[in-house]
């Protein structure tokens, strides 16, 4: 009888979609992966070609895949509708506005596509994995970055000075937080808790902003510059990280929710969230157009 490893080679090559279960696995796979999803498994491939094949079958990481493969695809094509969109509506819009907007689109389109490499990859090897990783949350601080820039560019229209202060503030965070994911040095559970706050304080960079809006702008303008839908972003990214961090609902229900669970919904989340920020961006950038007029320096 073949062994788990020469079953996986000998599938892999005759294009075979075979699955296996969680005790199927390598022990190193079992430690790093959800204990709660029991089947559904790809095996171990050693190849990058077999890996992206797995794309033409149901597994139980197809819809962590195609959950964020096809929102990066769309978040491309949406980058040329964001510009069609300011270019026709505003046909002498800025240089600089078109560039803030394409930040965070490419910041969202880098995020996405990094997230579905690494579920695509996952299977690879033990050490692409942990590369993957890296490059997924890689993806995490690009997309955070990419969203505060919009997000200071929009609250201070007409106010450069604090605009870049807070850009500094951000690419310092954001760059320090760039270190701790990618340096080999920084990994493991010795910096666990260092490299989760500095994913914190780059986030926390954006609630700075807000409070200076608020008492620079007052209540009844920061509600037109993306606020109610920053808050509907933070209450869906809240609400995806809850699924993620208690895997429900495969953890109360095991083997139940093996083709999409936790993670799905925490994907389908981020999805959501991107786009209601998006909307909630233009809807600014159409706010201050019509309302605000910034004096000559």
């Amino acid at each position: 009888m073949d062994s788990t490893s020469d079953t996986t080679i000998k599938a892999s090559k005759a294009g075979r979609p075979v699955l296996l279960s969680f005790a199927d696995m390598p022990d190193w796979f079992q430690r790093d992966n959800n204990k709660w999803i029991l089947h559904g498994y790809r095996p171990i491939s050693g190849s990058v070609r077999i890996s992206f094949r797995s794309w033409s079958y149901v597994h139980n990481e197809s819809v962590n895949i195609y959950s964020h493969l096809i929102p990066a695809a769309l978040f491309l094509f949406g980058e040329w509708g964001v510009q069609q969109y300011l270019t026709q509506r505003y046909p002498g819009v800025a240089a600089a506005d078109r560039i803030a907007f394409s930040i965070f689109m490419v910041a969202a389109v880098t995020c996405l596509s990094l997230s579905a490499t690494y579920h695509t990859l996952l299977n690879h090897s033990q050490h692409m994995e942990h590369v993957c990783l890296r490059l997924d949350m890689l993806g995490v601080v690009i997309f955070i970055l990419g969203d505060l820039v919009l997000g200071i560019y929009v609250i201070f229209w007409c106010e450069p000075l604090p605009r870049i202060i807070y850009w500094s503030l951000v690419s310092i965070f954001g760059t320090l937080t760039i270190v701790m994911t990618l340096h080999p040095k920084y990994q493991g559970n010795k910096y666990r808790t260092f490299r989760a706050l500095m994913f914190v304080a780059t986030g926390m960079c954006g609630v700075a902003p807000l409070i200076h809006g608020f008492f620079a702008f007052g209540t009844s303008q920061m509600m037109r510059k993306a606020f109610p839908y920053t808050m509907a972003k933070a209450g869906c990214l809240l609400s995806g990280v809850s699924f993620y961090a208690t895997r429900y609902p495969e953890s109360s229900y095991p083997g139940k929710f093996d083709l999409w669970g936790s993670h799905s919904i925490f994907h389908v989340l981020v999805v959501c969230a991107a786009v209601v920020q998006l909307v909630g961006y233009l809807d600014a950038y159409d706010y201050a157009h019509a309302y605000l007029t910034c004096s000559s320096p």
